[in-house]
C-alpha cells in the first residue's frame, strides 16, 4: 500500500466547483488547508463543503466565512475521504465571493 504526500494550490473557484476529489482505489487524509485573500482592498467570503456523490453537501467550516483583504484562513483539522465507486467519490467543494482567494491544500493519499 503506497503512502504519498501531496499538496495542491490554486485559485479558489468564485462559484461552486470541485477543489479536490478521492482518485480511485485511493483513501485520503487532508491535513490543512490554507486560504489567501490576495486582493489589497476588498474582503472575501468563503465556503467549504464535503459531498459524496449525489448526497447532500455538508459545511465543513464557518458558513460564508469572512476572510479580510490580506488576510489568511488556515484549517488545520484533519478530514479523512474515500473512494467508494465511480457514483460516490467524496470530494471537497467551495466557492467564494469578493476579493481573490488563493489556496493550498495539503493531504495523504493511500492505495486501497
Amino acid at each position: 500500500m503506497a503512502i504519498q504526500i501531496k499538496s495542491k494550490a490554486d485559485a479558489f473557484p468564485t462559484g461552486e466547483a470541485q477543489i479536490y476529489a478521492v482518485p480511485a482505489n485511493k483513501a485520503a487524509i487532508v491535513k490543512n488547508l490554507r486560504l489567501v485573500n490576495t486582493h489589497t482592498t476588498q474582503a472575501s467570503t468563503v465556503n467549504l463543503y464535503i459531498k459524496r456523490g449525489t448526497a447532500t453537501k455538508r459545511s465543513i467550516c464557518q458558513v460564508d466565512l469572512p476572510i479580510a483583504a490580506k488576510a489568511a484562513y488556515i484549517d488545520d483539522k484533519e478530514l479523512t475521504l474515500q473512494y467508494v465507486d465511480a457514483s460516490n467519490i467524496e470530494e471537497i467543494r467551495g466557492a467564494s465571493s469578493g476579493g481573490t482567494v488563493e489556496y493550498v491544500l495539503s493531504y495523504i493519499e493511500r492505495d486501497v
